[in-house]
Order: structure tokens, then C-alpha cells, then sequence
């Protein structure tokens, strides 16, 4: 197929304006680059460096939904293109949180009442450890919608800020609204166990061991309370079943534990 003149000095013009994108991109200048691969684009629409090249600048510039929507265009253009799939790789996996963040945030401006994106942005605070923020998010969340889940994350949340009491408080509502919320009962005794409260941090674990026979952390955890109260008996039926479920992961539990520590004797005995 013959390439015509305009098409030649098309690429030639979009080639130059990609080469000045990226020196100027490489200065700091990101809008005057940008500038420069629209110009690039306008020249040749069909090329995906170009787009590619324009993604990563508004990646630099926070810009995360321009800089998806490019990224996406670059290999909608060329599928099998391996550098545009490699930087899209990076960019999600180097924004990917702060992108999801952007998009929720974008949802519920759009619709107050969205709820879930209230939920989903939170989220989003936590996976970064900004709990303050989370449980901000979480508030706003229940304040349009009761949710128990919404509660178990924001319950989550206090417990990474070591805000005990409160947890406790939100997990208590869980467990009342889902009674087989095994996860819920599983922190909620972690909870009440840092706070000194013995007897209902294992009235929590065994519930969350009755909910869940498989959650090993609830079995492992119970048997460490129990052991901790003199119920060895107790102790050692929970540390066999949690052997039987996952026996490394319990060694290395029983390892580290001051209460279990001791029946590491009981266990090889058994394994013999």
C-alpha cells in the first residue's frame, strides 16, 4: 500500500512533537509536554506512543483518570504492544489505590446518597493507613445507610488506632445485626482482651471458633486465653484441631506465644 507525502510529514511532525514532550517532561514542565503530545496526538491520531507518552505525564501530574483513559487508548491501538502494557502495569500498580480512591470520590460528588462509594473510599484511607480519614469516610457512610460491614471496617480502624473501646463498641453492633459474622467475634475478643476483659474476649473467640471451626487465628488465639486461664485441657483440644486445620501456621504461632509456648512437648508427643 503506497504512503502518501501528507502521511510521511504527519509522522515526521508528530515524532518532533513526541521528542519535545518528553525533554520537557523531563525538565518538570508536565503542562507545556502535555501540550506537546496533544500536538503529536492531533498530528497522528492512530500512534500509541503518543498516548502512552501524554498517560505518564498525567500519571506525574496526579491526573489518574486522564491518565488511565490514555494508557487504555495506547493499547486499544495496539494490543501487543509490550511498553505501553508494561507502563500501564506500573501505573496500576503504583496508583491503582489512588486512582479506585478517585473514582469513588468522583461517584458520591456525583451521587450523595451512593453509599457504597462513601464505604469504598474509606477503604481506600485504610489500605494506606490513614484510619482517621477511614473511619471519617465510614461515619459519613452509615450516616446514609446502615451497614454492618461498613461498621466491621470502620470497627477495623479503631483497632489499628489501638481505640479499644470503641471498637469494641461498633463490633457489638455487628455481631448483633449478623450473629455468624465470625470475623466480627474474632476481633471483638481480640478486642476485649486488650482491654483486661478475659472472660468476654473468650466467650468472643469460642463464637468465632462455633461460627467458623476453620478459622484457625480464632481457634489459636482461644487456646493462648485458655491456656492463660489454666484450662489446659481446653487449651490442648483447640491446639490439636488447629494443627489438623493448618500445622506449620500453628507451630509458628505456638512458637511465639507465651502461654503456648511450653506445649510445643505436648505436640510432638502427639505427633509421634
Amino acid at each position: 500500500m503506497p504512503i502518501n507525502r501528507d502521511q510521511i510529514d504527519n509522522e515526521s511532525r508528530s515524532n518532533l512533537h513526541n521528542l519535545r514532550g518528553i525533554d520537557l517532561a523531563e525538565r518538570g514542565w508536565l503542562d507545556e509536554a502535555i501540550n506537546e503530545f496533544k500536538n503529536a496526538i492531533k498530528s497522528a491520531p492512530n500512534s500509541p506512543e503518543s498516548y502512552d507518552n501524554i498517560a505518564s505525564v498525567y500519571a506525574d501530574k496526579g491526573e489518574l483518570l486522564d491518565a488511565l483513559t490514555s494508557y487504555t487508548k495506547a493499547i486499544e491501538l495496539e494490543s501487543e504492544n509490550p511498553i505501553a502494557l508494561h507502563n500501564l502495569g506500573c501505573f496500576l500498580s503504583n496508583y491503582g489505590n489512588r486512582l479506585a480512591a478517585k473514582c469513588f470520590k468522583k461517584a458520591f460528588s456525583i451521587d450523595p446518597e451512593l453509599y457504597e462509594a462513601r464505604f469504598n473510599y474509606g477503604l481506600c484511607f485504610a489500605a494506606e493507613d490513614k484510619h482517621e480519614q477511614a473511619i471519617a469516610q465510614f461515619e459519613k457512610a452509615l450516616n446514609i445507610e446502615e451497614d454492618h460491614e461498613t461498621r466491621f471496617h470502620m470497627a477495623l480502624s479503631f483497632i489499628a488506632l489501638e481505640k479499644y473501646a470503641l471498637a469494641i463498641k461498633e463490633l457489638l453492633k455487628v455481631v448483633k445485626s449478623d450473629k455468624d459474622h465470625d470475623q466480627a467475634w474474632f476481633h471483638l475478643g481480640a478486642s476485649y482482651q486488650e482491654q483486661g476483659f478475659l472472660e468476654e474476649a473468650t466467650n468472643a473467640y469460642s463464637k468465632a471458633v462455633m461460627k467458623n471451626p476453620t478459622h484457625i487465628e480464632a481457634v489459636l488465639a482461644l487456646a493462648s486465653l485458655l491456656k492463660r486461664l489454666d484450662r489446659s485441657k481446653e487449651a490442648r483440644a483447640l491446639l490439636k484441631r488447629a494443627c489438623d486445620l493448618d500445622q506449620k501456621r500453628a507451630l509458628e504461632f505456638i512458637a511465639y506465644d507465651e502461654y503456648l509456648c511450653h506445649e510445643a512437648g505436648f505436640l510432638n508427643t502427639r505427633q509421634k
